[in-house]
C-alpha cells in the first residue's frame, strides 16, 4: 500500500530524520524536495534541502563499514551518499567479431561456375558483420593456372555463384580484377558486403598444380586502394578539404557495340583519350580474356578473365583509355560492350 505521507510531484515533500554525528550524536530533522517514482523499480526519490555543508571529517564517525556504502564529499562540499540497495558492479564487455578461416587445395580444373568438380573449388561462409576477404594463394601455382573470386547471396550449396572483384594487395594502387593467372603466390582481397560466402575456383590448372588456399572472412578494412594510398584518385579543395574524385565527371553519351566471339586476338575498343567507362558483358559459354593495350590478346597474355555470361566493368579512377582487345577459349556468342564517353 502507497505511503500516505509521501507527495508526489515537483513541489511535494517528505519529512526525513538525519543523524548529526557532530551534535551528540542527535537526528535532526531533514525535508526532500522534488519527490518522483522510479516507474521501473516503484522507488521514491528526491533532493536532500539541508541548510549545511558538509565535510569529509564530519562524515568519518558513522561511515558504514562496506566501502561501497561511504559517503563522499565533492570539491563544492555536496554530499555523496550510496541509498537503498548496494550497486552490484557489472563486468562491461566489447564485441568482437572474429575472423572465419577456410582452407583447401585447387588440385583440378572447374571450367564453369555451375559444374561442380572436385578439387575445383575452395569456399568460406562469412560470419555476421565480416565485411571484408582474404585469399592466400600458395603452393604449386605456375602458368596457365587462373584462378577465378566468386561470391553468391546463397547459403549452403548452390550453383548461384558470380563473379566479384578483388585487388592485388602486393600492389600499391591495384586495379580491379575478377580473377589471377600463375605464376603465384598471391593475396588477393575484396569486400564481402552483400554475400554469404566467396570462393576461389580455378577455372584452368596447369598439369601438375595444386594450389593451397587459405581465405579469410573480417570485419578488418579492406587495406588497398581506395582513400588510404596517394595513386591521385582523390582532389583536395583549396581549403584543404577532401574534395571529389578527380576527373569523375557525369556523362550522358554510351555506345553499344557487339563483338562475335573469337578463338583468335580480336579488337573490342580502339583507344579513346575521352573514355569516362566501358562494360562488358560476356554473352558467351566460352571464356574471354580481355587484354589492355595494343598487343594480341592470347590465352596466356591477358589482363582480367571474363567467364561465361560474366560482367566487366573498367575500374575507376582513373580510367583506362587505351585499346582494348580480347580472345575467347573457344568461338561461340558475343561481347556487349558499352563505351561511356
Amino acid at each position: 500500500m502507497p505511503d500516505p505521507s509521501i507527495q508526489k510531484g515537483p513541489s511535494k515533500e517528505i519529512p526525513a530524520l538525519g543523524y548529526d554525528p557532530t551534535t551528540n550524536h542527535a537526528y535532526v530533522p531533514l525535508q526532500v524536495i522534488n519527490v518522483v517514482q522510479d516507474p521501473t523499480t516503484g522507488q521514491w526519490y528526491g533532493v536532500l534541502n539541508v541548510n549545511a555543508s558538509f565535510s569529509a571529517s564530519s562524515l568519518a564517525l558513522n561511515d558504514p563499514t562496506t566501502p561501497a556504502n561511504k559517503a563522499t564529499v565533492d570539491a563544492g562540499g555536496n554530499l555523496h551518499v550510496a541509498i537503498g540497495n548496494t550497486p552490484v558492479p557489472v563486468a562491461l564487455t566489447t564485441d568482437v567479431i572474429p575472423d572465419t578461416v577456410a582452407t583447401g587445395n585447387l588440385t583440378a580444373a572447374q571450367p564453369t561456375p555451375g559444374t561442380p568438380v572436385a578439387g575445383g573449388t575452395v569456399s568460406i561462409a562469412l560470419g555476421d558483420g565480416q565485411a571484408t576477404w582474404e585469399a592466400q594463394l600458395t603452393g604449386t601455382f605456375n602458368i596457365g593456372t587462373t584462378i577465378q573470386f566468386e561470391g553468391t547471396a546463397d547459403t549452403g550449396t548452390t550453383t548461384n555463384w558470380l563473379p566479384t572483384v578483388g585487388y592485388n594487395a602486393s600492389l600499391t594502387s591495384p586495379l580491379a580484377i575478377l580473377s589471377i593467372s600463375g605464376p603465384g603466390p598471391y593475396i588477393i582481397r575484396g569486400t564481402a558486403a552483400g554475400y554469404e560466402q566467396i570462393r576461389m575456383r580455378a577455372s584452368a590448372l596447369t598439369a601438375l598444380d595444386n594450389v593451397a588456399v587459405r581465405i579469410i572472412g573480417s570485419n578488418a578494412p579492406l587495406g588497398v586502394g581506395g582513400i588510404l594510398t596517394n595513386d591521385g584518385s582523390f582532389s583536395k579543395e583549396s581549403g584543404g578539404n577532401l574534395a571529389t574524385l578527380a576527373g569523375a565527371t557525369a556523362s550522358n553519351t554510351a555506345a553499344k557495340t557487339s563483338i562475335v566471339a573469337a578463338a583468335s586476338d580480336t579488337s573490342l575498343l580502339a583507344s579513346n583519350l575521352g573514355r569516362k567507362g566501358a562494360l562488358f558483358y560476356n554473352d558467351s559459354t566460352a571464356i574471354l580474356y580481355l587484354s589492355y593495350g595494343s598487343g594480341a590478346a592470347s590465352t596466356s597474355s591477358y589482363t582480367v578473365q571474363v567467364p561465361a555470361n560474366g560482367f566487366f566493368e573498367l575500374p575507376p579512377p582513373p580510367v583506362y583509355t587505351g585499346a582494348i582487345r580480347g580472345i575467347w577459349s573457344a568461338a561461340n556468342g558475343n561481347v556487349r560492350i558499352t563505351e561511356i564517353s
